[in-house]
């Protein structure tokens, strides 16, 4: 991993756990941890969605036009992050999915595109 800090630097390192924006927000919005990963049940790759929403999350918030609601919106439905053989992510249906994923991605994430390319290159090498 290079030197600059990533958004999930902030966020939260494994050793350390939980870092202050995480607390801070839940604290003003009154949220638990279920707030950040909305599907407990798909446990395969939990840990991805909780640093993915984290980090959306600390780029626009709530925003009603930012990247976080359509990401917690689509992982409520089902979709899950994939790892491929080169080590990148990437948002799948799932077999849990409920709706219509390519029309959601078109709709909800298309707008995001450069975002959620940076988000996911991040998460990547933040597990490499």
């Amino acid at each position: 991993m290079n030197q600059q800090a990533t958004l999930f630097d902030e966020i939260e390192t494994p050793a350390v756990g939980p870092g202050p924006v995480r607390w801070a927000t839940e604290a003003r919005l009154g949220k638990t941890d279920y707030w950040w990963e909305p599907r407990p049940d798909l446990t395969a790759d939990t840990q991805q969605w909780r640093q993915l929403l984290r980090a959306a999350y600390v780029v626009d918030g709530e925003r009603a036009d930012g990247l976080y609601g359509p990401l917690y919106a689509l992982r409520c439905s089902g979709a899950r992050l994939e790892r491929r053989a080169n080590g990148t992510y990437r948002l799948t249906a799932g077999a849990e999915y409920a709706g219509d994923w390519r029309a959601d991605c078109q709709r909800w994430l298309a707008p995001h595109r450069a975002a959620l390319v940076r988000l996911l290159a991040e998460l990547a090498e933040l597990a490499s």
